[in-house]
């Protein structure tokens, strides 16, 4: 997540619905950025509230999680990191289900590194206009 928690003049904001508390300090400690979270939603269990987060949010990046279908059915701009073979990318790097998604495949002998690298130049060319 690096390349991505680099990109400059973007405002990040957790909507892991885990425990992820040590990894949200380290990933601001070494990346030098506040990732936003909120101890007064629970992002598992109270869906309006996780909902109307996410609503208010201008891009969600995620794995193929529960995340990424929630920001997708709520019709809010997702990237779904995920493996190409997974069935909803058809070669299209979209969703039929979730026409705001856009998935960022990764091939089967493939590193994650490639594919976040290529959205956060995405989100660099996107939102900070470099």
């Amino acid at each position: 997540w690096g390349p991505i928690l680099s990109v400059p003049g973007v405002t990040f904001v957790n909507l892991q619905y885990d425990d992820c508390r040590a990894e949200l300090a380290e990933a601001e400690q070494r990346f030098g950025v506040k990732i936003h979270a909120w101890e007064d939603i629970d992002l598992r269990n109270d869906l309006d509230d996780a909902a109307a987060l996410t609503a208010g949010l201008d891009l969600v990046i995620s794995p193929a999680t529960a995340v990424a279908a929630t920001t997708g059915a709520l019709g809010i701009p997702v990237w779904e990191l995920a493996p190409a073979d997974d069935w909803a990318t058809l070669g299209t790097n979209g969703s039929p289900w979730y026409p705001s998604m856009r998935i960022f495949p990764r091939q089967w002998d493939e590193q994650w590194d490639p594919v976040i690298e290529a959205a956060a130049h995405q989100l660099r060319r996107q939102f900070s206009g470099a």
